[in-house]
Order: structure tokens, then sequence, then C-alpha cells
């Protein structure tokens, strides 16, 4: 799904802040929307820029995209120096043009500025005029820091239309608000203004990008894309413009209905049902991105998609609903967002969905089918939909809806090690992990990796350096429609575990996959965000060799804190020591000056398993 307005792609950034340092400094932006009643819109934005270092190139990257009902009426820039000096004039004809995309067919031509600037500091100005004809669900957002390290002095906002036509808007983290007024033509304005914003730092646990920068969304309340109009009072009215594009487009072949009832017809239960249909889709079909005219909204027709054989999330998301509702489930075609997981319930808009899944409604149960993964587990939630709130689109319009999403129990990776150490620090291990709820996607790839690839993958993950590997085996197991884990087991044979020096053994007790990030020292400025809750269990079990005991190992400790727990255990038992670490993060947002506190959590929870074992021969 594909919203042309160029400038909604600054949503797709999940960064984080800090008034620390910027590469880019915006000195003044003006952006001027005017709407006519004609269904036509011209967008202007004036931008002034001063790069600090090299860093900032990326400014001189501009580009946009053009299809048949957008088109860029001008372009201009001045690249100077801090003096004012003018180094070097910018015209429409220095952009360059192309229609390679990531879609098979999107009809999209893209303009592209290809600018570095040969020192720094320097100053670039830009100027850009588009013109757009139909299509128009949402009027340019106003966003004035498009990514991290960038300072703004001063942005504007205005858009102007005819007192005939009705105008919503949504302003998220913004002191200022929406001024009305009438111009000296006779039009209704809306303006906005931003002053001095700091730039914003990548720190780790940070909270996503549209719950820190100031936005602010725009867009009409009566809306058309060629033929088909619509209104966004609601998401009730959203939805039935939604339903409207799907009318008459989940038509089955009638050869295609017999296979699906064979395929079905003997199967013992509704969910076993959707699993044959789900996995026939992904053996039949493959993603392809096609977006045509109203095709960044409408999906093609479910036969059109079955006959070749691909479609777009839209398109097999779309056929994907129709075959359930051919043998008897009820399912309903769904647009999401994968970059946020919450809905602006007060301000129905087009912005915050670009994607399509489908929604099999069973008797107990809901199945939430990703349709553009040829290998993902019937209903696994992964991470672009899990937890996120979604649109539904009924017969009688849109219904707001929540997936489920994991906690911190369901977030599990569990590992296990056993090694059998000799004298000369060589070792023999079996080991196996667990993964499973979102964990389980982190380590989803392992299932499609060839011999090669999955046999590095597995020894980084063992921490063996070039130990020689035998015997990898991946499996899955379900526990419920959502409950996913993934088993991993090998055994090994290091030639290096442990170092040997005379009579003592040493080694370190985390030949496994780290723990979570650590953090920076210092003060930071926004929240931390643990975005997702998670369990980590470790064990080791070390067979000594014989004669062996252990000299020098960590405390056991336990930690308890408000952002979780952590746990160190260790014990020796007949020649064997018996390690378990227990880590559990806890879902959550917790304030900025927290940030010495959480990190000494994490720190502690890492130090007791960073450690090294000595193992001395009794005498």
């Amino acid at each position: 799904m594909v919203h042309r307005l160029f400038l909604l792609a600054i949503l797709l950034y999940a960064i984080t802040t800090s008034a620390q340092d910027a590469d880019v400094v915006v000195i003044d932006e003006h952006t001027m929307v005017t709407v006519e009643g004609n269904g036509m819109m011209e967008y202007e934005q004036s931008r002034s820029y001063k790069l600090l270092n090299a860093k900032a190139q990326w400014v001189g990257k501009w580009n946009i995209g053009l299809d048949k009902n957008t088109k860029l009426a001008e372009f201009n820039g001045v690249l100077s120096d801090v003096n004012g000096r003018v180094l070097r004039k910018i015209k429409k004809s220095d952009l360059k043009s192309t229609q390679l995309s990531e879609g098979m067919s999107d009809g999209i031509t893209t303009l592209y500025l290809d600018l570095t600037p040969a020192s720094y500091p320097c100053m670039l100005t830009l100027t850009v005029r588009v013109k757009k004809t139909d299509g128009i669900l949402s009027y340019p957002v106003f966003c004035p820091i498009t990514r991290s390290r960038v300072a703004v002095q001063h942005a504007s906002y205005s858009l102007a239309m005819p007192p005939s036509m009705k105008c919503r808007w949504h302003v998220e983290n913004m002191e200022n608000e929406v001024k009305e007024s009438m111009d000296d033509k006779g039009r209704k304005t809306y303006s906005l203004e931003c002053g001095q914003v700091d730039a914003l730092a990548d720190e780790p646990f940070s909270p996503d990008f549209i719950d820190v920068v100031p936005v602010a969304f725009f867009a009409p309340c009566d809306f058309s894309y060629g033929e088909w109009k619509g209104k966004m009072d609601s998401w009730e009215d959203f939805g039935r413009w939604h339903a409207n594009l799907l009318a008459g487009r989940q038509v089955l072949p009638d050869n295609l209905k017999n296979q699906l009832h064979l395929l079905v017809d003997t199967c013992a239960s509704d969910w076993s049902r959707v699993d044959v249909l789900y996995r026939w889709l992904q053996r039949n079909t493959r993603y392809v991105s096609i977006q045509l005219g109203v095709g960044g909204y409408q999906p093609f027709k479910a036969e059109d998609v079955y006959k070749n054989g691909f479609g777009d999330c839209k398109g097999l998301s779309n056929l994907m609903v129709a075959m359930l509702k051919e043998v008897g489930i009820a399912a309903h075609y769904v647009i999401i967002g994968t970059d946020n997981k919450k809905l602006f319930h007060d301000y129905p808009n087009a912005n915050q969905f670009n994607h399509a899944i489908a929604m099999a409604v069973l008797p107990n149960d809901t199945l939430w089918l990703e349709c553009t993964n040829q290998h993902l587990p019937t209903g696994y939630l992964h991470g672009g939909i899990a937890g996120h709130e979604a649109l539904a689109i009924t017969q009688q319009g849109g219904m707001l809806v929540e997936i489920p999403d994991y906690n911190e129990h369901d977030n599990l990776v569990e590992n296990s090690m056993k090694i059998r150490l000799h004298e000369d620090g060589k070792a023999d291990v079996d080991w196996s992990m667990g993964a499973a709820g979102a964990k389980y996607g982190d380590f989803f790839a392992l299932t499609l990796m060839d011999g090669s690839q999955r046999k590095n993958a597995v020894r980084d993950l063992m921490g063996l350096g070039q130990a020689s590997l035998d015997g990898i085996t991946v499996e899955s197991h379900r526990g419920n429609s959502h409950h996913l884990e993934m088993k991993v087991s090998c055994s090994a044979h290091a030639s290096n575990l442990a170092s040997a020096t005379g009579q003592r053994l040493f080694f370190s007790l985390k030949p496994m996959a780290s723990f979570p990030m650590d953090l920076p020292e210092g003060k930071r400025k926004m929240d931390l965000v643990v975005e997702e809750g998670c369990t980590f269990d470790y064990e080791l079990d070390v067979d000594m060799p014989e004669g062996y005991e252990v000299e020098a190992a960590p405390t056991p400790m336990k930690v308890d804190s408000p952002y979780g727990s952590s746990s160190f255990e260790l014990s020796t038992v007949d020649g064997h020591v018996r390690i378990r670490h227990i880590l559990i993060l806890h879902q959550g947002t917790y304030p900025a000056e927290n940030n010495a506190e959480f990190r000494a959590f994490l720190r502690s929870a890492m130090l007791g398993y960073a450690q090294r074992m000595v193992l001395k021969k009794a005498n």
C-alpha cells in the first residue's frame, strides 16, 4: 500500500532524541498547500539548511516519486558557503530520473538530486512545488524534523481551501495550535508554526519517532480517488470506502472453488481449514509490489491474483479472505501500519497504514494471517503486527481491532549447553536453544538457511569460535494458534574452549549469545522505552576433567528492580559445575532520569555471567 505524498516517508524513521550536537540545522522552512474545489492541490515548500559536516550530505540526495496525478512544477536551489557566497545554482534540469523501484509495477518515476558539497559547513536552500490532480486522501504532513541529528530554528505551515470544504487535523508533540482564518481571496486557511527544536540523537531503548517529534496531519473530511468518493469523519466511514473498493473483487473461479473444497472438506476443525488454505496460498503465490492508479489502496481481483500466481499485500490478503469465505470461515480484509502500534482514535486517516493482512474469525479464536510471506507458520504474529491496532473492513464499514501481543514470558530464549571439558582445554559440547513468541521471529531465518549458512549462524549463537559442528536440527512446535517455539540443537567439538596454564583451566561462563545491549553513561533527555518484555534463560553444565575442582567462580546473585529481575546461580556437584542465569525485562516506559539506575540493572544482570571461572587440578 503506497501513499503518494512523498513527505509521509519521513514517518518510517524510528529515532530517539537528544538536545546535543546536530549535523544539520533547518534555518527556516515554509510549507504552503493550496486546495482547489475541483480536487486539485498545489504544494510548495522552501527549506534552508545549514550543513555542518560530512554526515549531512544526505540533504543533497533529495528525491520525489511522481505518477500520472502528481507533477513536479518547480524545483530550484542554491548551494553557498556560510558567508553567503554562491557555490552552485541548482535547476530542475539537474535532477536525474529513474523508474526503478522495489515494486514490479507502480507507475512511479523518481526524480532525484545527487549533490555532494565539496566542503563544510555550507548552506543549501531548496524550493519545491508539486501539483496533484486526484487521489487526495490527505494533505502533506508538517514534520520539520525528518531524521536524527537535525535541529530546527523555525518552521511554518499553511493550508488554504475554498470555504465550502472542511479540513481535519491532528497535532502531536507541539504546544502551538492550528489557527483558522480567512485570507484576502476568501479562502479558509489553517496555519501552524514551530519554533526551535533540538536535534534528535540515536539512543538505545528510545521511543518511536512519531512519539517524540513535532508533527501535524491534515486531511479532508470528504475525499475522492478517481470515481471512488468517501468520507473520513469516522473510522467506520473510512472503512466503508475501503469496502466499496473491495466490492466484486472476491469472486473466485469455479475450478479454484472445487479445489478448495477438496482440500478442506475432510478437515476436522475450522482451525485446520484455515491452516490448509494458508499453506496453499504460500505454495501457490508470491509477493510482488504492484501500485497502479487506485491500486495503492484497492487490491487486484482475487481471480486475477490466483491466475497470475502473484500479488501485493492487498491482492494476496484479499484472495485469502475470498478463499476463507468460500469454505464457510468468517474473514475480513485488514489494513494496518507496521511502523506504529497505535492509531489515532479521534483522527481517522490514511497516513498510518502501509500494509494489509487477512483476519479469520473462528468461534473461539481469531487468526491473523500475514499473506506476503511464503514460510511463516499459520497465525504467527510477527513483530510488524503483534500488538498493533488495525482497521478491519466489514460490510458495515471500518472496525478498529487490536492484534494480540506477546508478554515477557511468551518472548522467551532458552539456551542449554552441556560441556565435557578436557585437560588440554578442548571440549565436547551438546547445545540446544529454544525461542518463542517474538523471539521465534528473531531466529526464524534459521529454518530457511542452507547447510553452510545454518552452520555459521549456529556457530555464532554458540559463541565457540571455529568449533566443528555436527547434527544440527531445527524444529518448530506449536503451543496454540499464536504461540510457536523453535528448537535448535547440535553437537560440537571446540579446540580451545578453555585456556590451559599449568595446573589450571580458565574459561568464560558466557559461551552463548549475549544479553541486551549496554547503555552509554551520561544524561539522556528521552524516556526509556522497553517495547518488548522478554525472558532469557541460560543453563550451563560443565563436566570437569577428572581430578579438577573449582578454584575461583563468581558469587551467586539475585537482583529485583522495576525494570525486571536477574538471578545467577552456581553449584558444584560430583565433578559438575552447574550454572543458571535468568534475566527478565519488563515492558514499560521509564523516566529519562532513571537512566543510571536502568543501566546499573542491565550491567548487574550481565556481571556474573560475563566473568571467568578457574579450575585447578587437585593435589
